[in-house]
């Protein structure tokens, strides 16, 4: 780490990724294989109060922040178009793998979205019109506040237990017009001789359920 601290500068990774930097005689993952240690080793020779990033003060040092690299894409989202019109927009690719941070401010190219818990039911899925999937994220909805979904018809397909429906309420605490797919009693009942007892069931009703949504909570309850 001797040779690699004189040659970290701050700002040097501006618009590019930890593993693109210049360093010489440096293998750029071996930083990234021991960052924790190297960010110790920096803040000791590069006193955090004493430095600044677009004049704000760093509360906290973190090392990638200081050299201004951009952030490894994680929260990878399976995006699946189901119809011709989506997937000739998509360049013709049948299936895309996009992060959460992409979506947040990336317009998919359909009138509806469908939201998915789990990725295999999305492999699925039939052809449906002007729609695409995007699938396998579980907790990961943060990105359903984009804005651009605003004008979309948005509907969240996921597991029939309390950490499904703890899930559907968190998407329409991101996105308020998000409607349930095979959700309900009905479904449930359809399938009865597949059903199993939950491990561990959340006790606490979830906020945002429709009163159905409610009603099918304390019923599996």
């Amino acid at each position: 780490s001797r040779f690699i601290l004189p040659q970290l500068k701050q700002g040097m990774g501006k618009g590019i990724y930890l593993r693109a930097i210049n360093l010489e005689d440096i293998d750029t993952k071996f930083i990234e294989n021991n960052l924790k240690v190297i960010e110790i080793l920096a803040e000791s020779l590069y006193s955090p109060t004493q430095q600044t990033i677009d004049n704000a003060s760093i509360a906290e040092f973190d090392l990638l922040n200081w050299l201004r690299c951009e952030i490894k894409p994680k929260d990878w989202l399976f995006v699946r178009p189901l119809c011709e019109q989506s997937k000739t927009a998509l360049a013709n690719l049948p299936i895309l793998k996009l992060s959460s941070q992409t979506l947040l401010s990336y317009e998919l190219p359909a009138k509806n979205i469908l939201v998915i818990e789990n990725e295999m039911p999305c492999f699925m899925l039939p052809h449906l019109p002007n729609t695409i999937a995007v699938a396998g994220g579980g907790k990961n909805l943060t990105w359903l506040k984009a804005q651009w979904l605003k004008h979309k018809k948005v509907g969240y397909w996921g597991d029939i237990d309390s950490e499904g429906l703890a899930m559907l309420s968190y998407a329409r605490k991101c996105c308020a017009h998000v409607e349930s797919l095979m959700m309900d009693k009905h479904t449930l009942g359809s399938h009865d001789h597949k059903r199993v007892a939950e491990p561990v069931f959340n006790q606490v009703a979830p906020k945002f359920l429709t009163i159905d949504e409610a009603e099918l909570f304390a019923f599996i309850q």
